[in-house]
């Protein structure tokens, strides 16, 4: 008992010994004539990479930097130097030039397919080792990993440098933002210059929900070091993979739940409701950055900015990647208008074969507003609607009105503000009401006043006018 006992002192004071030295010789770089190498590694898995079947497992990247395949059946894995094929590879297993192997570091016995691989043990975020053998125990390759930050790798440029990256590339090449040190990740920038300025939190038009992340600083801040989230409890719901801000601007991530599956622009893995009302910015770390919030079910065509204060305000002028409209309200109480009101839909033909023709030659139902105030009113704050859903369908410009003058907007569907008005809607065989909604956002408060009016449809070319300002 005594020898062994003594064997065994010897074996680990010689580890000791020669684990600093294997290191501090290797570097953590392939063996000569070997192009096999650690290329990624994440010890805290949150949201780098999912598997259906494994969940969220630590993980390692192996990559084939040489000219020729690799034949890998029965090269070891492990996190240990006495039990070096803690995991074997199977026979038949080889690695192509180029190509990106996954490691998941799990005890997990049942693996999500048959591709996958399951090291048998795990990684500790606080640091750890890892040895590549070949089958006959050779070294191939070792590292020593470090602390890591959930979701930050430990990951391998291609002059064979290692250091951190915030946006893990798994099965990828490494293009994220390289820093030598993990304080770096997040010392580069101040994450503090990136706010939140708009929200469209409704499905406007058929265009997609999204938010608009600003830029107040004087550099270029890359947004891989956030999270965003739609759940107060889980401020690190999804990682931004990529995009920069410049500085003093704009960048609108849309709010689809598509992911990386989309094509069209940054989209969030996860789908702004109707019933939320609160976005969350933070960092890796889960530190808020900014927040914003709004009345839920709020309606279409209204987005939400902030006011002096940083408070949630409404607007029903959203801009897309650009300064915010001035024309604000914190009410989104609809009342109806009455004969104080300046503007009023004055008359509106639903069939039209006698009446006007526009400058295209084409008949077109229309309205027509008129200024019944004693002082010139602009229409800039006015939207015309068929869908009382969506008050603030077709935004009227900025054309000024005299004491009882009138102005026909065609309802054809085209959309024009120049020498003519066209709403982006026209109106079809079943439809019979037009609502015109206003909006003083100079007074930052406001209630919307809604005036309707239903089209008859017993004489083709006869016209309505609105009972509401009889």
């Amino acid at each position: 008992m005594r020898v062994k006992s003594r064997k065994a002192l010897i074996l680990c004071a010689m580890t000791a010994v020669l684990l600093p030295l294997l290191f501090a010789c290797s570097g953590g770089k392939a063996a000569s004539g070997s192009g096999l190498v650690v290329n990624e590694i994440v010890s805290s898995n949150k949201r780098s990479l999912v598997d259906n079947a494994l969940g969220t497992p630590d993980w390692i990247e192996l990559y084939n930097a040489g000219s020729e395949a690799i034949d890998l059946s029965g090269y070891g894995v492990s996190d240990n130097l006495r039990d070096l094929h803690k995991f074997v590879f199977p026979k038949d297993t080889s690695i192509a030039p180029g190509e990106y192997k996954i490691l998941y570091a799990t005890t997990a016995e049942e693996q999500s397919d048959n591709s996958a691989f399951c090291t048998n043990f795990g990684l500790s975020k606080s640091g750890d080792f890892l040895f590549i053998t070949d089958p006959y125990y050779g070294i191939v390759t070792q590292m020593e990993i470090p602390p890591l930050y959930t979701d930050v790798s430990y990951v391998r440029e291609s002059d064979g440098t290692y250091g951190f990256c915030a946006v893990p590339s798994p099965g990828k090449e490494n293009t994220g933002e390289f820093y030598l040190t993990l304080d770096a990740v997040f010392a580069a920038q101040n994450l503090k210059d990136i706010s939140i300025s708009e929200v469209l939190p409704s499905d406007s038009g058929g265009h997609y929900r999204w938010l608009e992340l600003y830029n107040s600083g004087k550099n270029p801040v890359s947004l891989e070091n956030f999270c965003l989230s739609d759940d107060e409890s889980d401020p690190l719901k999804w990682q931004i993979p990529s995009g920069t801000v410049a500085p003093g601007g704009y960048l609108c991530i849309y709010l689809t739940g598509m992911g990386s599956d989309a094509t069209d622009g940054i989209h969030s893995a996860f789908r702004l409701s109707n019933e939320d009302s609160v976005l969350l910015l933070s960092d890796l770390q889960g530190n808020l950055i900014d927040r914003i919030s709004w009345q839920p079910g709020l309606p279409n065509g209204l987005s939400v900015v902030k006011d002096a204060s940083g408070a949630g305000v409404y607007t029903a002028f959203p801009t897309f990647e650009a300064a915010n409209s001035d024309k604000t309200f914190t009410d989104t109480k609809v009342t109806i208008m009455d004969k104080s009101d300046p503007i009023h839909i004055n008359e509106a033909l639903k069939i039209n074969t006698l009446s006007r023709v526009d400058e295209d030659g084409e008949r077109a139902e229309w309205v027509e507003l008129k200024n019944f105030s004693s002082a010139s009113v602009s229409l800039f704050g006015y939207f015309l609607s068929d869908d009382g859903d969506d008050l603030y369908k077709f935004a009227l410009p900025d054309v000024t009105l005299a004491p009882g003058e009138c102005r026909v907007v065609f309802l054809s569907g085209k959309n024009r503000t120049g020498s003519e008005l066209h709403a982006n809607f026209s109106l079809s065989d079943d439809e019979n009401d037009i609502g015109m909604t206003m909006k003083d956002g100079a007074a930052r408060k406001m209630t919307s006043r809604i005036a309707s009016t239903h089209f008859s449809r017993s004489t083709s070319g006869v016209s309505s006018n609105p009972s509401s300002i009889a």
